[in-house]
């Protein structure tokens, strides 16, 4: 009787350890860290949409494109003129993916862990996920998983803390949310 007691003891740990891995549950102790992070590149997003004029955070702009060149890594955001038609370079950033957000499914994918994104824009990505499995959180070291969209802005902003990027954005391509960090932002010259 005592093996069947211990079992069912057993039995619902278990149960409550994967409730508690659940949505709300995974990282807990990662939490106050993420929020921190979601905050800090809030802020900074903010200082730079004021200082360049221009939509760098989650929300984009219907006037503004981005551009990435998968060889360079560069990502522009380019303001197309309503009278000639011609683009303008408004800001030039060295861009790192920091992954793949799918809202018709809700899954998370890493740059790291994806085949399609090139090299180029995913050299320093692989170290969030050593700092991840350092610091024992699931969000920052497995590959994939299902959540939220908001925990795609939480894991960017976690992101930007651990790379020190200046700024973040996203787009949507083909019904998938492409997450970036930016580096060294420097004004845009050249007209399409």
């Amino acid at each position: 009787m005592k093996h069947a007691s211990t079992a069912k003891l057993f039995g619902l740990a278990l149960l409550l350890t994967m409730g508690a891995c659940g949505e709300k549950g995974i990282d807990a102790h990662f939490a106050p860290f993420l929020k921190q992070a979601v905050r800090a590149l809030d802020k900074k997003n903010a200082a730079l949409e004021k200082q360049w004029q221009i939509p760098l955070g989650t929300h984009g702009h219907p006037a503004i494109t981005p551009k990435l060149d998968e060889k360079t890594g560069i990502l522009s955001f380019f303001e197309t003129d309503k009278k000639t038609k011609k683009e303008r370079a408004l800001v030039r950033a060295t861009a790192e993916c920091v992954g793949i957000y799918d809202p018709k499914v809700h899954i998370w994918i890493w740059a790291w862990a994806d085949d399609r994104i090139p090299e180029s824009v995913k050299k320093k990505i692989g170290r969030v996920r050593d700092y991840g499995h350092v610091r024992q959180s699931e969000r920052l070291s497995k590959a994939s998983w299902e959540a939220p969209v908001e925990v795609a802005d939480q894991v960017t902003a976690a992101s930007a803390t651990v790379l020190g990027a200046d700024a973040s954005c996203f787009f949507t391509q083909a019904g998938l949310q492409f997450y970036f960090l930016l580096f060294d932002l420097k004004p845009g010259s050249q007209s399409k």
